[in-house]
């Protein structure tokens, strides 16, 4: 069974989270899992059926191979008991470290990407003016510098150029959370150069009146 780890239900902990969140909009925070439950998830991603993801030529640009499914209806008893706990557990994680009241995506869908060599994500922001709050969980046990790419980059503009204000690694058993409502940073995924595969979920929270 999933299950949050013991250092997320200390609530000097959360404290400290909100007050980042609300100077930031945007933070990482790390174990989310116990280490056993991490474990339990990669293992069952290794084990599932990837396809690989590009859309149409003229359309925002991304590779990567994705398994999309709802906890209700995979087959794997581990995915579907991972979904489960983070649309519970971890939503009601996260409206408590924002402030605000979330729930998951309508279509109670949720999305696990592995990048391998090759795999990116152009720049983008992720505003539509219903998402609120962008996540993403690290399941990527491997370290490697982000010259060779596959890190997730935040992105400004300055004097007509792109810069890069923050840059971070492929994670394990973490979890990255970005304002998308107020703030609509733009991010990316630059090119993966070597053969180190990054694993993630990622989706959005939306607000309680989300109709």
């Amino acid at each position: 069974m999933t299950a949050l780890h013991p250092r997320l239900q200390d609530p000097a902990v959360l404290h400290a989270l909100a007050e980042t969140w609300q100077r930031t909009g945007s933070l990482r925070l790390t174990p989310l899992m116990t280490e056993a439950a991490a474990r339990k998830v990669h293992a069952a991603l290794l084990e599932s059926p990837f396809g690989l993801l590009s859309p149409e030529p003229g359309q925002f640009r991304y590779q990567f191979w994705g398994l999309s499914f709802t906890p209700e209806d995979v087959v794997n008893s581990e995915l579907s008991s991972f979904g489960s706990w983070l649309f519970g557990d971890v939503v009601r994680l996260c409206a408590t470290i924002t402030g605000q009241p979330l729930t998951p995506t309508p279509d109670r869908k949720l999305l696990s990407a592995l990048y391998c060599r090759g795999c990116y994500l152009d720049a983008h922001n992720d505003a539509d003016g219903q998402r609120r709050v962008a996540y993403v969980v690290g399941l990527t046990p491997d370290r490697w510098p982000a010259e060779e790419g596959g890190h997730l980059e935040f992105l400004s503009v300055k004097q007509g150029a792109v810069v890069v204000t923050e840059r971070r690694p492929p994670g394990w058993n973490s979890l990255d959370l970005f304002d998308v409502f107020d703030r609509h940073p733009l991010h990316r995924v630059q090119p993966l150069l070597n053969d180190h595969p990054r694993r993630v979920f990622s989706g959005w929270f939306y607000g309680e009146d989300h109709g």
